[in-house]
């Protein structure tokens, strides 16, 4: 903040290209490339200044530093400094690019994932208002995941987002469109309204027509693959969910450091919780060692933004000791999970863990019988 203000014409015009790099390098899969964009912006407003432009090296920045080095408290910081390196410039032209940013990438990982929708909603609207649709249009679009993991009503859900659908699909970039149109069918496949049980199909959306646009290019089939495997374990279809589970990990660097990684972890160690008893000896210590991995990094994330996550890391822990005959441990677990999500607004994860709960007592149950 009290760096001077860039006066170098040059340097400006690339700060300016720099910016308009980042977001086609991010989406084509080229990590390193983006890293190397975002630092190269950070370096260039130290030593000469900050620019308007500086606030979007900043936000960029923050995403390396919370996703590859999972140093969520600095990221978010640097996000912060973003947003007010924006409003210092007052600067509407980037205003959509960094509220995105922030919302997408570094608000959840500290604040209650509802805290992110006014950041989202403000890029959408400075795009609307300074004809950045770009970037308007991808706040409108990251909204939808937040609002779905945020448990909202469904039929809000369908009300609200479909409203943007048409904004969506009609400016430059078709592929929001359509990844927008496979969130609506993904809530709707929740609410019993899509074709078949596990099917998004329907309303115009082919889940076929998606996975073949878009099977090379993972920042849009993951969102595809992590909906299905959700889908298939909450319809207790194990092994497709465990199918899914696999190919959304070989893809989920296309969408590092958004929600999706967390939806993956989740639906991933729930549905590996299912499966193991099924398992034979020689699968089950890897399979175990996999859960381990999980529930630690659902562990890293609570102890960042416990109101979003502390609920998700007992339930797995929950599964882990009911698969391990900790029956009382277990229960404690799904109770501190039921607890949790109650308190935070989680109405979905708090309906899920009352039915694992449920399971585990006839579970328990039926062990006495037995014995």
């Amino acid at each position: 903040m009290n760096l001077p203000v860039l006066q170098d014409a040059d340097v400006k015009i690339c700060m300016k290209l720099l910016m308009t790099m980042w977001a086609p390098t991010y989406i084509s899969g080229d990590m390193p490339m983006t890293m190397l964009i975002a630092a190269r912006m950070v370096k260039l407003s130290l030593q000469y200044g900050n620019t308007e432009e500086s606030a979007y090296g900043y936000v960029t920045y923050a995403i390396n530093i919370g996703a590859r080095n999972n140093d969520y408290r600095t990221a978010y910081e640097f996000g912060l400094l973003a947003l007010a390196i924006n409003n210092e410039f007052n600067d509407l032209t980037a205003r959509a690019k960094v509220n995105h940013m922030f919302s997408c990438y570094l608000c959840f990982w500290r604040e209650h994932i509802k805290g992110c929708f006014r950041y989202s909603r403000a890029a959408y609207e400075a795009g609307i208002e300074s004809g950045d649709f770009t970037y308007g249009g991808y706040g409108g679009f990251h909204e939808s995941w937040h609002a779905l993991f945020s448990g909202m009503n469904l039929e809000k859900y369908i009300e609200e987002y479909s409203a943007k659908l048409e904004f969506l699909s009609g400016y430059k970039y078709q592929s929001i469109g359509d990844a927008h149109q496979l969130m609506l069918q993904w809530g709707r496949c929740l609410q019993g309204e899509t074709g078949a049980p596990l099917s998004l199909d329907g309303d115009g959306f082919s889940e076929q027509m998606y996975e073949d646009n878009y099977r090379d290019v993972p920042f849009f089939i993951s969102f595809y693959y992590v909906a299905k495997l959700n889908i298939s374990y909450l319809m207790m279809d194990y092994p497709a969910a465990m199918r899914y589970a696999e190919l959304a990990e070989a893809v989920i660097h296309g969408v590092r450091g958004m929600i999706w990684d967390a939806l993956l972890c989740f639906n991933q160690a729930l549905a590996l919780a299912a499966v193991y008893e099924s398992l034979d000896s020689g699968q089950q210590p890897v399979a175990w060692q996999k859960l381990e991995s999980l529930r630690a990094r659902m562990r890293l994330w609570a102890d960042n933004a416990p109101q979003n996550f502390v609920q998700q890391h007992a339930l797995i822990h929950a599964e882990m000791s009911r698969i391990q005959g900790h029956h009382d441990e277990a229960i404690t677990s799904y109770e501190r999970a039921i607890k949790a999500a109650h308190e935070q607004g989680f109405n979905n994860i708090e309906a899920l863990a009352y039915e694992l709960c449920g399971y585990c007592w006839m579970q328990r149950e039926q062990s006495r019988v037995a014995g």
